[in-house]
């Protein structure tokens, strides 16, 4: 930018949820930027009168809301940004000097380099060849065991919704000492409690049904292939995906933790055997075309085309990267979305642990789903969580 320009206002608003559905509908000035903005919001409602409300948020009266293009950042960038906005924002509270240091640096994508020396030309001919067929071509027919029965809104704009949740800390402990026990990933329980969902909705309206295949999308810190010492401090957007197929059956509710177990061996095998997120990152940037023509077909008032139920991304425990602690001011929720209406998915699940409960968001496209199927889908995800912590081995 010639000139610097940050994009800050400040809000009053009774419906936290209404004002961040707002914002991501919101537009960024690609040619001009900025590629980021800040709203402060001062809560109005009387939480003192909301029985969902506990003690511990009645003390919490203001929300501040970051957006990040996500060409420039992704969450680890995003969480990281916020630690030092909090530091920044205590210091001036206390009338203390603000450390200027440098904090860190927008980092070159080493994945890039790496991927060209573990792909081959005809590797990415047949992986593109695969994915456009199963993206374009085959025009839904990969998510429509559950679009048959839940059919996607017609002739309604494309937007991004959001629906938070989270679980208490009582729960949250037994299932993460649960999948210790285990030797699965939370991230990995959450996936199979996702994908037995959709087989309960499916079944709800198709008894009939018998097992079922789930196709998803595992975001990938594609940090991980680089050297050690290369990965700390670094900003910008380096992600990339996995695609991954599971068939669903009725024995994977009793045995919920052997699948677990068997979606957790498939996740490692791809990222450290086969290192798949490499091989495909030349062809990660195509996906642009599913983003045009998904746009083109909201455009046209058509169905938009789909090959994955849903997309998860996951930061993990948040506590070393964002305590979220100070002296004057301090956080007590984060609750992360992106707006991805017009990728190939019919929904997306943002995970992370934060003060020891789990916080989970959907975010579901209007185009795509209503909010009573978004609303189902969360309920039944978290029902199937609570349900399998005391599962007998």
């Amino acid at each position: 930018m010639e000139t610097e320009k940050v994009d800050v206002e400040e809000l009053i608003s009774s419906s936290i949820d209404t004002t961040i559905e707002d914002l991501l509908k919101r537009r960024y000035r690609m040619d001009k930027g900025p590629l980021w903005f800040v709203r402060f919001i001062t809560v109005t409602h009387d939480v003192g009168k909301d029985p969902s409300s506990n003690s511990e948020d009645t003390k919490y009266k203001y929300v501040s809301i970051f957006g990040f293009h996500h060409n420039v950042t992704d969450g680890t960038t995003n969480m990281k940004f916020c630690r030092i906005f909090l530091n920044v924002l205590n210091c001036m509270m206390e009338g203390k000097d603000i450390d200027m240091q440098q904090e860190g640096y927008f980092a070159e994508p080493l994945h890039d380099r790496l991927a060209d020396a573990v792909s081959n030309t005809w590797d990415l001919f047949h992986i593109i060849i695969r994915r456009f067929y199963k993206g374009i071509l085959a025009y839904g027919a990969f998510v429509r065991n559950f679009t048959r029965h839940y059919r996607m809104p017609i002739c309604c704009s494309a937007a991004t919704n959001v629906l938070h949740n989270e679980l208490d800390e009582k729960t949250t402990e037994r299932l993460l000492l649960r999948c210790k026990k285990e030797s699965v990933t939370l991230n990995s329980a959450f996936i199979t409690a996702s994908n037995l969902a959709i087989y309960k909705m499916i079944t709800a309206k198709d008894p009939s049904v018998k097992s079922t295949s789930v196709n998803y999308l595992q975001a990938i810190n594609m940090r991980r292939y680089w050297p050690k010492e290369k990965q700390p401090d670094t900003f910008g957007c380096h992600i990339s995906l996995l695609d991954v197929n599971f068939v669903v059956k009725p024995e994977h509710f009793d045995g919920f933790w052997d699948c677990a177990r068997l979606i957790h061996a498939t996740i490692l095998h791809q990222l450290n055997e086969t290192r798949h997120p490499l091989i495909v990152q030349p062809i990660s940037e195509r996906l642009r075309l599913l983003i045009l023509a998904n746009g083109l077909l909201n455009r046209l008032k058509l169905p938009s085309t789909n090959d994955n139920h849903y997309c998860v991304t996951n930061m993990g425990d948040l506590s070393t990267v964002f305590p979220g602690t100070g002296p004057v001011v301090e956080a007590s929720k984060i609750m992360r979305s992106v707006s991805c209406h017009f990728m190939p998915s019919l929904c997306q699940h943002t995970i992370h642990t934060f003060r020891g409960k789990l916080s989970y968001s959907l975010d579901y496209y209007t185009q795509k789903m209503i909010k009573e199927t978004a609303t189902t889908y969360v309920q039944e995800i978290l029902n199937v969580l609570r349900s399998s912590i005391d599962l007998p081995k």
